[in-house]
């Protein structure tokens, strides 16, 4: 397969994540890889660069998006491992985690790699059959939800500085870290027409919030949270409320974006995975995967593990938690 830089012409049936304007809220430094078969397009992948320090970074931010009949896994694999060798050309250091919405079905050659999900549902279906899809308890505390006087706004007109605070706490409270406000409020601005911003209130104070990019092929929650203590049922609302939205739209699927494979039992993130798997989601797996293009990718992860305040990635969490099941640590 022959790859090389392509520009790329979005359309809103394409996801989101390969529009141009989303790129270039993340990085000046951006584009597409495309793989041909002698002259036939086959398949297409967006990808963002960013330089830290001496290291040059390129992240993946979506899956590959294949543009002929059929690509195998076996063409795919072949495509990934073409377009880790041109980055390594243009003189970047490594490829980072992508984001968690771009579960790839393969991976490249020597990449670090860990099994990583979705869940996502279809909205194609009627209104009436997505509903009885949710769980019974989903259902219960929607309607209770409702009845408390919890409601659901869409629209730019939020405070988008107060929805941010609400983000930054969420993530305290699993002690992880949000994006600062300048970059989150960018990436709102940048998204335009194609960003969803949906506020819970309970009376005329905002309790949670979910931030969808969004194109006609699918609305991806990815960012969401909500303020420590709220009524029984307001975010399952919230997603409801939002899954009827993008149906309105004509959007074909709804991404909760990021699911563990095997959870630990009775784990916060197990609560969470069901959370959204009774949304009547079906869970899409595949892989995040990660890789070294040049020396200066140990040097990184070195100066990464210690200092403190560098979490770790999904990937590194994923492979210590596998080490533990197993024993290894």
């Amino acid at each position: 397969m022959n790859v090389r830089l392509f520009e790329y012409q979005w359309d809103t049936a394409d996801p989101v994540y390969f529009s141009r304007f989303y790129l270039k809220s993340l990085s000046r430094e951006y584009g597409w890889i495309a793989g041909y078969v002698a002259d036939e397009l086959r398949i297409v992948v967006p990808y963002t660069i960013k330089s830290r320090l001496i290291f040059k970074i390129a992240t993946f931010q979506s899956v590959p998006m294949v543009m002929a009949s059929q690509v195998t896994e076996a063409e795919e694999k072949t495509f990934l491992n073409g377009c880790v060798r041109l980055l390594a050309k243009m003189g970047v250091d490594f490829c980072s985690q992508p984001p968690a919405h771009a579960v790839f079905r393969v991976f490249p050659d020597n990449a670090v790699v860990t099994p990583f999900g979705s869940y996502i549902v279809n909205l194609d279906h009627p209104e009436e059959e997505l509903w009885a899809g949710v769980h019974a308890k989903h259902r219960n505390v929607i309607l209770n939800a409702r009845k408390s006087g919890v409601r659901i706004s869409f629209g730019p007109s939020h405070d988008i500085v107060k929805l941010h605070d609400i983000l930054v706490q969420t993530m305290n409270r699993s002690s992880m870290k949000f994006v600062s406000r300048i970059a989150f409020v960018d990436m709102v601005r940048a998204l335009g027409d194609n960003v969803e911003v949906a506020v819970a209130y309970y009376g005329d104070n905002p309790i949670g919030c979910g931030i969808f990019p969004f194109s006609k092929h699918c609305a991806y929650y990815q960012f969401g949270g909500s303020v420590d203590k709220t009524p029984l049922g307001s975010m399952n609302l919230l997603h409801w409320e939002a899954m009827r939205h993008f149906k309105s739209q004509n959007v074909h699927l709804y991404d909760f974006v990021g699911a563990r494979i095997q959870p630990m039992p009775g784990s916060k993130l197990e609560g969470i995975q069901r959370f959204k798997r009774r949304f009547g989601a079906t869970m899409k797996i595949g892989y995040l995967w990660k890789m070294p293009l040049s020396y200066r990718f140990y040097i990184y992860e070195f100066l990464r593990k210690i200092r403190a305040r560098e979490s770790k990635d999904l990937i590194d969490q994923e492979l210590e938690a596998r080490n533990c099941r197993e024993g290894k640590t």
